[in-house]
């Protein structure tokens, strides 16, 4: 019975994302609003933008890329006493059913604004990921790196690519 505020990652699995949509589906019928936090849909700037798009300003959109490359993100070091759970819930970021990989905590705000191009999500994915940087324990489980192709169902590509590796472009 109340309008939600949710942060991301909403869900790092699939019954997780399933639950959600569920969730999100009952709120609708009972007039509710789920919202989430991806800050760039209210970035005047963007709202502009993509407002232009869909106005056909440029035509349309048939191919995109999408980035989210930087140097990498904070480690908590690990403290004397500190149990495995309590090492994983304070790295969160690193550890994968907490976080969802880079991908879904950082590169998601990306991958919103290209849905939002769209207005639409993708009905395709083909990617890979893996770790070539970030591969001590300090940094759990998740890629330093990924590449997916989106698919719409208009056709249009798009290119995505984040990683977390210094001193790269």
């Amino acid at each position: 019975g109340k309008h939600v505020f949710m942060e991301k990652p909403v869900a790092t699995d699939a019954p997780g994302v399933r639950r959600v949509m569920a969730a999100n589906e009952e709120a609708k019928k009972k007039g509710l609003s789920v919202a989430v936090g991806h800050h760039l849909r209210h970035e005047i700037k963007h709202k502009e933008c993509i407002a232009r798009i869909h106005d056909g300003a440029i035509g349309a959109v048939k191919f995109a890329r999408i980035y989210f490359n930087s140097s990498g993100v904070w480690v908590m070091p690990r403290q004397p006493g500190q149990t495995e759970m309590q090492h994983q819930v304070r790295n969160w970021y690193y550890f994968t059913w907490l976080s969802g990989d880079h991908i879904v905590e950082q590169h998601v705000h990306d991958i919103d604004v290209a849905n939002w191009i769209k207005q639409g999500a993708p009905v395709k994915a083909n990617g890979m990921g893996g770790r070539q940087f970030r591969i001590g324990p300090q940094y759990g489980e998740i890629f330093d790196h990924h590449s997916v192709e989106f698919e719409y169902a208009d056709g249009t590509k798009c290119f995505s690519f984040c990683r977390h590796i210094p001193n790269t472009w």
